[in-house]
């Protein structure tokens, strides 16, 4: 037990409290409190969440995963606008914006993610309603109509459609009711910002045919001076929508369509020397110029049979995201990337009814994508060796691949406490690639050998996964788990420099202690998790004194653990803490480049520790208002953007503040982001100018208005 958690344990039984669930209300987004709420004001036990990570319906507390779960109303108090909101709430989980702009998405979970930018797949998977989002260029978006999140550590390849090496991101939205109802979500603050959310669930037939709307549009102007020109940089603008469909033709087949789609457009990134850019200024010929679309369809059916439930899941899914760039105030080149992803998956699942002592779930999964890369570097003026002003070289890289795969995962009780769990995952992949470099004057290259490449290569992969828990009483649970995750190889497909394009595929074997308990009359939950994960050939981006190149080191390892605490030590005050520790390190990667190792070297963008709180009170003012009063802290040991362990951001602490009036039908809030104005960077990486970073936002401040109809 780590010494904040063992303090905070023996600071809430002092109060005689005590939880159930990891932290928790379980009002969906059109049922918000209101004053005459019990769970406002007068409820003493927190409510227990109710999640799916396991395929069926179970308590969180039940589940024997190291496991973050976020309600529709816990986003809601947050006030959570975009995935990376979650991650700064989640120990354990870094989350990097590699361009700095709102795509190209770093996920590390436990020190487990993808060291890599282009055309690789990440570490950890991304899901949501169900559906695999395959490109981390789609990862950070809006939380539009979410009803809940469930952040799994871990491999989960068992249970989800995907292989995931780190663990696995489910984002759940909330689903057509049969009642109508609407709402409305404004808020404007500093440097104009202007965001409106707004959902609407309308049935179309009593009973049988549902539907519900959502919409966000954000925009915001920079926060970054360019004194190149004395323009402010980093600006937002976005705009998005969902629409969802339920029909219930009968009362054992439900059949739910959705489709959205979302644009990013002008989301100016500020790059700048790595020193100066954290204070909010750089000086750019050119700054990044980011537009991005999101966009994607499902259907999914699911037939109840007194022996299983069946669901079939077919899902499309695709982004395109263009930036353009310099990163210098001397112009000496012009960069871009454009990036086109699309992807078709077909998921059947079975799962076994509800009651019976053996518990089940099986399926099949597949997934196809296309990725279309294309980078250039340009000459604006007259460059080295004569090089005529114009000079371009660009790189395509095209790549096709498909995967299928079989998946089971059998529970079944030894004894009246003791369960045993064991899974296995059959993977086979195919991937196809064709690449060209080529530049306007027909020489050999400057930046990368002009040529032309295509390469085929196919992997397969077995994982299994046991656990063995025991039910101690109701409120205590302990498990011991052991897994294995595995990640298919894949291509450098922009400015390669030489003949070989492949690199491996990774395997990690993970190995997990934990105990879940609810304490005090359930008013208290501490949840405790150990681990140890075991890399092998882990696929690493390293700079090569030009451009990034991915390649594979021979092993490395991770270590450590989360306490998660949350508490109602009285009637409408609610407390959490969460500690997470990960030593995640190379145990042999030599030669990463010529004649340097990282053998020993902590792994990139991980932080050993990671910590965030969050306390909350509400009362009633009166019979039909509620003062509401919201406050969270999110910290982040140091972490490393290279191999080397050279570039390095050091530890900050991000505060977050929210007050206001809560009623039935509005609510009025006043908020604050970074109340401290804690100066700190999203990426750094080098570059033949020097090291290069991003910032993350200063303080922003604002009102909040919320309707609901």
């Amino acid at each position: 037990m780590t010494p904040i958690c063992a303090v905070t344990l023996i600071s809430l039984a002092l109060y005689g409290v005590g939880s159930q669930g990891t932290i928790a209300y379980a009002q969906s987004e059109m049922t918000p409190v209101s004053p005459s709420s019990p769970s406002a004001n007068t409820a003493t036990r927190l409510e227990e969440i109710t999640v799916t990570a396991q395929r069926r319906e179970e308590s969180a507390q039940d589940v024997p995963i190291s496991m973050r779960v976020f309600s529709a109303e816990e986003l809601q108090d947050s006030n959570a606008r975009r995935t990376i909101d979650l991650f700064e709430a989640t120990p354990n989980v870094n989350f990097t914006s590699v361009d700095s702009g709102v795509a190209g998405a770093n996920i590390f979970m436990r020190g487990v993610g993808a060291m890599v930018v282009q055309n690789v797949e990440q570490g950890v998977g991304f899901y949501i309603d169900d559906m695999y989002v395959g490109s981390p260029r789609a990862f950070n978006v809006d939380l539009l109509d979410i009803d809940r999140a469930e952040i799994l550590r871990g491999p989960q390849g068992t249970l989800y459609g995907r292989n995931a090496l780190g663990g696995t991101i489910h984002l759940l939205s909330t689903q057509p009711q049969d009642t109508l109802a609407a709402d409305l979500d404004t808020e404007f603050g500093n440097y104009d910002f202007r965001k409106v959310r707004a959902s609407a669930n309308v049935p179309l037939v009593k009973d049988t045919l549902l539907s519900r709307f959502a919409l966000t549009y954000t925009e915001r102007d920079g926060t970054v001076l360019n004194r190149f020109d004395g323009h402010h940089i980093n600006d937002l603008g976005n705009l998005g929508g969902r629409a969802q469909l339920r029909f219930l033709p009968s009362q054992n087949v439900e059949i739910d369509l959705s489709g959205d789609y979302s644009r990013d457009d002008v989301s100016r990134s500020a790059f700048g020397p790595f020193a100066d850019i954290v204070h909010q200024r750089t000086t750019l010929a050119e700054p990044a110029d980011e537009y991005r679309d999101v966009y994607g369809a499902m259907s999914k059916l699911t037939v109840h049979h007194p022996r299983f439930t069946a669901t079939a899941i077919t899902g499309f899914r695709g982004v395109t995201d263009d930036i353009q760039a310099d990163f210098t105030p001397l112009y000496p080149t012009q960069q871009g990337l454009q990036t086109r992803q699309q992807q078709v998956s077909q998921e059947f699942r079975l799962l076994s009814p509800v009651g019976t002592r053996l518990r089940w779930v099986g399926g099949l999964f597949y997934y196809r994508e296309q990725v279309k890369n294309s980078l250039f570097v340009a000459l604006p003026h007259e460059g080295p060796g004569g090089l005529p002003a114009g000079y371009r070289e660009t790189s395509y890289g095209d790549v096709e691949a498909s995967s299928y795969a079989a998946f089971a995962d059998v529970t079944y009780p030894l004894l009246e406490k003791l369960e045993v769990t064991a899974g296995l995952r059959f993977t086979y992949d195919e991937k196809d690639l064709d690449y060209r470099h080529v530049n306007t004057l027909g020489i050999p290259g400057v930046f990368a050998p002009a040529q032309k490449a295509k390469r085929s290569a196919a992997y397969n992969n077995w994982s299994p996964r046991f656990v063995v828990s025991y039910q101690w009483t109701d409120q205590f649970l302990t498990y011991a788990s052991v897994s294995r995750g595995y990640k298919a190889g894949a291509f450098n497909t922009v400015v390669v420099g030489g003949p070989q394009f492949k690199f491996g595929p990774e395997t990690g074997w993970n190995y997990e202690v934990g105990v879940k308990s609810t304490l005090f009359d359930e008013r208290l939950m501490m949840n405790l998790a150990g681990f140890y994960f075991d890399w092998h050939n882990p696929q690493v981006s390293v700079f090569n004194g030009t451009f990034f190149t991915t390649e594979n080191a021979s092993s490395a390892r991770s270590f450590g653990g989360e306490c998660e605490v949350s508490a109602r030590p009285f009637p409408g005050g609610d407390v959490s803490v969460g500690v997470g520790y990960a030593d995640a390190t190379f145990v042999h990667f030599d030669n990463f480049v010529p004649g340097k190792s990282a053998s020993g070297r902590r792994i990139p963008f991980t932080s050993k520790f990671s910590t965030n709180a969050a306390v909350q009170y509400r009362f009633l003012l009166n019979s039909w208002v509620a003062l509401m009063l919201h406050g969270e802290m999110a910290y982040k040991s140091s972490v490393f953007y290279d191999v080397a362990n050279t570039l390095k951001e050091p530890g900050y602490a991000l505060v977050n503040v929210r007050v206001g009036l809560e009623s039935e039908r509005w609510d009025l809030f006043l908020f604050a982001r970074n109340l401290l104005n804690e100066p700190y960077r999203t990426i750094g990486f080098y570059w033949p100018t020097g090291p290069i970073g991003a910032p993350g936002d200063p303080r922003t401040y604002g009102v909040q208005v919320r309707l609901r109809f």
